[in-house]
């Protein structure tokens, strides 16, 4: 019987155009298996039909791993792969040469061996041969793939999403496992597999093509849905892609299984049918743990998203959200115990706290809400700005990324967090959305011209704020210039005023905090002296400053005016709009420099 071949996962997987049927991958080398293009799987799925865009992202995905260029994601499959379907025909030798592919993995399974819980009689271990005796040939496979996970998301050099992404499969395995082995009828193992696999897309995603990944998950918070905000940059989903690449590998037909929305009728069927059931199970298990690993999502968010997955996945187990919690700290226990065995810091450190917080009901460590009420700054903040003898300032006026305290408006009263007039809320969001989108098809530009980029920002800002001046200074050295703009403001300031980082005014704060800045009313005694005397004009009877940083440096400032004073602030749809924006700009900025 021939032996599969010893090559890495995909490394002879060739591209095909999809047909009537379908589109996947077709192994050009190994054994011999049909070359007409039919479907992977016998049962009908959604995924099989990819558009142009899909198929430009599966190519490019798979080249990436045929050039080896991610550690770990290739072999995580090819151990599911050699261990399922072909378990039969593979030694222990061909195991061993398979996890040795990874030298710190490798390392980690000896050290695993070594320990009470897999090697209780204390038989000394020093290679991977004899971990593979000492441990067994079913569990190692386990070990070696969730080993291969920490070590992803252990690794600090990684993007924080891919970090992310990495953990939250290990925690989605590991719930899936637990849940399994005490409510349900198939092998945990099995469970462990299909849960983690589940998040194989997003990997891909993030280790490959992390600019994109961004931009849809910034889409994602501005009117479209997940689903549609990956299919718009991606031509699928990261499910869909997942199961692409897993389909081309030939991974065993129930794996495949897993990687699918899950039906309506899954509560009336996973009690009858296996495959169902390890489908529920791993939707149940990475939406549960995607949850508690967020930092944006506070306790109170938590517990009422947890009874709602509970209401629907939870009853198929008899899990209620509190159960479900309880399945959240044993998966806890066990992440910690591999943390520290192992010596896996940044899980010990981000991922372990997380999950604790969940379970005692508290805010996650670092917890950024992603909407905060917004608010006005005071005159006494914009006072502060100017100079350093002043005290801190408190946090001003529309709230950026991070959490901030909630003012009273320099008035002394409380501006309304909704905008009046419910038609020019709807002509906000159009236009805003309009934007994300222009500025998404800019991105795909080679090179990126940041000045279409700004075009783009300034017609969105004077059509959503419904203002008729509006000015975008942008970085040259060490000061900014009025570059773009509109109105009989920007014709009076073009090319003269110039901000700096260090200015003590309201331009000044809006730059050194990286923070939003509200002036409702711009002849109010308090605020004058801190406006330059060039932006004190009737055009500008109010105006807002917001500041475009990439990677918390600034290197532009949009202003939007009006001439008359403003009585009511922004809504949490339109700040969740505007935040939506700018970040895309500050992903062209990197996008252009590195062209």
């Amino acid at each position: 019987m021939s032996s599969p071949p010893k090559s890495k996962l995909l490394a002879a997987h060739h591209f095909q155009a999809p047909s009537t049927e379908g589109a996947f991958f077709v192994p050009a080398r190994g054994r011999q298996r049909q070359t007409s293009i039919k479907p992977a799987v016998s049962w009908p799925i959604t995924q099989c039909v990819v558009s142009p865009l899909g198929q430009k992202t599966i190519k490019h995905v798979a080249e990436q791993l045929e050039a080896g260029e991610s550690a770990g994601l290739s072999e995580i499959v090819e151990l599911i792969q050699r261990l399922s379907s072909n378990a039969y025909e593979t030694s222990i030798q061909e195991l061993s040469v398979l996890i040795g592919r990874d030298v710190v993995v490798t390392a980690r399974v000896i050290a695993a061996a070594n320990t009470i819980g897999y090697n209780p009689a204390g038989v000394p271990v020093t290679t991977v041969t004899q971990a593979i005796h000492v441990i067994g040939f079913n569990k190692i496979r386990q070990l070696a793939v969730s080993l291969l996970l920490m070590e992803n998301a252990n690794r600090h050099l990684n993007a924080n999403e891919k970090r992310d992404i990495a953990a939250l499969a290990l925690c989605s395995g590991l719930m899936a496992e637990s849940v399994m082995n005490q409510r349900g009828t198939n092998s945990p193992e099995q469970a462990f597999i299909c849960a983690s696999l589940r998040n194989y897309g997003r990997l891909l995603m993030t280790a490959f093509m992390i600019d994109d990944y961004r931009r849809a998950t910034i889409m994602a918070t501005s009117g479209l849905t997940e689903d549609e905000a990956f299919n718009r940059v991606f031509g699928l989903t990261p499910l869909e892609l997942g199961y692409h690449l897993l389909a081309s590998a030939h991974l065993p037909e129930p794996i495949l299984k897993s990687l699918r929305d899950l039906p309506p009728d899954a509560i009336r069927t996973a009690t009858q049918q296996p495959d169902m059931e390890i489908l529920a199970l791993a939707d149940l298990s990475v939406k549960l743990c995607e949850l508690a690993l967020r930092s944006d999502v506070g306790a109170q968010e938590f517990a009422t998203k947890a009874k709602q997955i509970a209401s629907r996945g939870g009853k198929i187990f008899g899990l209620d959200a509190d159960a479900l919690v309880n399945m959240l700290r044993e998966t806890g226990q066990q992440l910690n115990e591999f943390a520290h065995t192992f010596g896996l810091n940044a899980i010990a450190d981000t991922i372990g706290p997380r999950i604790h917080a969940r379970i005692t009901g508290e805010d996650p460590a670092g917890f950024e809400p992603r909407l905060p009420s917004p608010t006005v700054a005071p005159a006494d903040v914009i006072a502060a700005a100017a100079g350093p003898s002043q005290p801190p300032p408190a946090t001003p006026t529309i709230p950026s990324a991070n959490p901030i305290p909630t003012a009273p408006a320099a008035s002394g009263e409380t501006p309304s967090s909704d905008t009046a007039n419910p038609n020019h809320e709807a002509v906000f969001q159009r236009a805003f959305q309009s934007g994300i989108e222009q500025l998404a098809g800019l991105l795909d530009e080679e090179p990126v011209d940041m000045s279409k980029i700004y075009q783009v920002v300034l017609r969105t800002a004077l059509q959503g704020f419904a203002c008729p001046e509006a000015v975008l200074w942008v970085r040259n050295g060490d000061t900014y210039r009025a570059l773009y703009g509109n109105g009989n403001f920007f014709s009076a300031v073009r090319g003269t005023a110039v901000l700096r980082d260090d200015d003590h005014n309201v331009f000044g704060l809006c730059l050194q905090r990286l923070e939003d800045v509200l002036i409702y009313d711009a002849t109010e005694a308090r605020i004058v002296p801190h406006i330059p005397a060039w932006a004190k004009t009737p055009a500008l009877a109010s105006f807002v400053l917001l500041p475009i940083q990439d990677n918390r440096r600034p290197f532009a400032v949009l202003l939007a005016g009006w001439p008359e004073k403003k009585t009511a602030g922004f809504t949490v749809a339109q700040i969740r709009h505007v935040r939506s924006m700018l970040k895309l700009v500050g992903t062209a900025r990197r996008l252009a420099d590195r062209r």
